[in-house]
């Protein structure tokens, strides 16, 4: 039986400098090449049991991205500080920490924009069974407007999302049926008492039938022996 958790991560309203001044409400926006682009970070605790986590589970990152239309006509970048507009890049990187703060698994994505407006992309990771106890994770999202030098025209991020798949083993309910299915069989059988049914037999008794004899020109020869005709 698999269970799907949804995380709700850090709302998203503010250009990559701090402020909220030339993104629309609920947009990241990301700056340019000189800038250093800009980078959206958000921290969460993993929603499971360290039973969950030591049996592995899958984890789904998601988010939005609004590209500017010039992505959709320009080239793959030789550089992202190159002197020349090109393709606008964004990453995704997913990191989870143990107790001790340590990372344990990380998973990272590059995508290349060559499209305008608006753009959902998924990603799923599994982290295997592990020795793992209770998990922390960080959410990252970098994006660049690359091989231009002003202004924030690169990648807007919105609606980031985690989700987190992981298998219940139902172990005490396949032990609970096991025993009632053990009861059932060692329990007597039912006794069904029936009223008692007077049944009434009708003896029918069969007879030979006395033929009158045939007139001496009709009559056939003679039956073979249990030829009899009967009627009830």
């Amino acid at each position: 039986m698999s269970f799907l958790i949804c995380l709700r991560l850090r709302r998203v309203d503010q250009r990559s400098d701090g402020s909220a001044r030339g993104c629309t409400a609920g947009e990241f926006c990301t700056g340019n090449a000189t800038a250093g682009g800009g980078t959206y970070t958000s921290t969460f605790d993993v929603p499971l049991t360290e039973d969950e986590v030591r049996r592995g589970f899958t984890l789904n990152s998601a988010v939005t991205v609004d590209s500017h239309p010039s992505n959709a006509t320009l080239a793959t970048c030789t550089s992202v500080t190159q002197v020349g507009d090109c393709r606008d890049l964004f990453n995704v990187t997913v990191a989870l920490f143990d107790a001790a703060n340590t990372v344990v698994e990380k998973f990272e994505r590059q995508v290349e924009l060559d499209f305008s407006g608006l753009r959902t992309f998924d990603f799923t990771d599994t982290v295997q069974e592990n020795s793992f106890s209770v998990l922390t994770g960080e959410f990252e999202l970098f994006g660049v407007d690359a091989g231009f030098h002003s202004g924030f025209f690169g990648p807007k991020f919105s609606e980031p999302s985690i989700t987190f798949t992981h298998d219940q083993i139902v172990e005490q309910q396949i032990l609970d049926q096991i025993v009632q299915n053990d009861v059932i069989a060692a329990a007597p059988p039912v006794q069904i008492n029936l009223p008692l049914l007077r049944l009434t037999y009708l003896h029918r008794q069969q007879r030979p039938l006395s033929l009158l004899p045939l007139p001496r020109r009709l009559r056939p020869s003679r039956p073979s022996s249990g030829d009899c005709a009967y009627s009830d």
